[in-house]
C-alpha cells in the first residue's frame, strides 16, 4: 500500500517515468510487495509502466555485500540511467539502494531534486541527507508482527497472508514538482 501511495502522490506532482530501484533478488517479501505497490499504482491510475521502469538488477542486499558489490552496482545504475534518460524520480526499495543511487547521481554530478527527485524506504538510520524523502515503518511494530507470524508457524497454526504496517510519509526536499499539464 505504501509505494501505490507515494507512487500515486509523485503522479500528482507531474512524475511519470518513474523507475523502481531493487535487487534482482526479489524473495525479500517487503521488497516483493513494494514493488507490486509500484506495479498497481500505474495499473489502478492507467499510465504506461514501461517494463525497463522497474530497475531490478542491483546486487544489494546480501549478506555477503562488499565494497565492490556496491561499486557495480552505482555503475550499474549509472549506465541504466544514462540509458533511460527519460527517467525524473527514483524510489529506493530500501536504505542501500537509496545510498547506491544517492553515489550514482554524485558521480553523474547529477542534483537531488533538480535532475531527479528521490524517494526511499526506512532512512531513518545513517542518514546520507535527512531532507530525502521517505516513508517510515513503524519496524517495532513489523518486528512484533513477524515475531507473532514466525511463532504461529512454529505452532502450525493459521497465518495471515497479508499483514498491514502503518507507515507514514515524510515529503523532505528531494522531491521536485513538475509542470502539470
Amino acid at each position: 500500500e505504501a509505494t501505490r501511495k507515494v507512487t500515486e502522490m509523485l503522479f500528482d506532482m507531474g512524475h511519470e517515468k518513474i523507475a523502481f530501484v531493487c535487487s534482482k533478488d526479489l524473495t525479500v517479501s517487503s521488497i516483493e510487495n513494494r514493488k507490486n505497490g509500484f506495479q498497481s499504482a500505474y495499473f489502478y491510475s492507467q499510465k504506461f509502466l514501461k517494463e525497463q521502469y522497474i530497475a531490478n538488477f542491483l546486487c544489494c542486499p546480501n549478506t555477503e555485500y562488499t565494497k565492490e558489490d556496491f561499486n557495480r552496482d552505482v555503475n550499474a545504475l549509472i549506465d541504466y540511467l544514462k540509458r533511460e534518460k527519460d527517467i525524473t524520480c527514483l524510489i529506493a526499495s530500501q536504505f542501500t539502494a537509496c545510498k547506491i543511487i544517492y553515489e550514482a547521481l554524485s558521480r553523474m554530478k547529477k542534483n537531488i531534486p533538480e535532475d531527479y527527485s528521490l524517494i526511499t524506504f526506512d532512512y531513518s538510520y545513517g542518514l546520507i541527507n535527512p531532507n530525502i524523502a521517505r516513508v517510515i515503518q513503524n519496524q517495532e511494530h513489523m518486528a512484533k508482527m513477524a515475531v507473532s507470524v514466525l511463532i504461529k508457524l512454529i505452532n502450525k497454526e493459521n497465518v495471515a497472508v497479508k499483514l498491514y504496517s502503518p507507515y507514514t510519509i515524510f515529503q523532505g526536499y528531494s522531491i521536485k514538482k513538475l509542470n502539470v499539464k
